[in-house]
């Protein structure tokens, strides 16, 4: 086993591991789409929580990754 820090790993391994829950129905092309909209949104909405947006406790990034895909439910 290796260990890395949620630093070094990033989010997306994430989503990838959430694009595999998702139900078997969905098409490739909806797959494609949600990691696209994720790729071109997540790093802005990092970015506001960040510098402007409310924060109860600091987290790294991976973890705003893994709160949207619980929203997402």
């Amino acid at each position: 086993m290796i260990y890395m820090e949620p630093h070094m790993l990033g989010w997306k391994p994430l989503l990838v591991s959430w694009l595999n829950t998702l139900p078997k129905t969905l098409k490739e092309e909806n797959l494609e789409l949600i990691k696209d909209l994720f790729d071109r949104m997540e790093e802005a909405l990092l970015q506001f929580v960040r510098k402007g947006g409310f924060k109860v406790m600091c987290c790294h990034s991976s973890h705003h990754v893994f709160i949207l895909r619980l929203l997402s439910h």
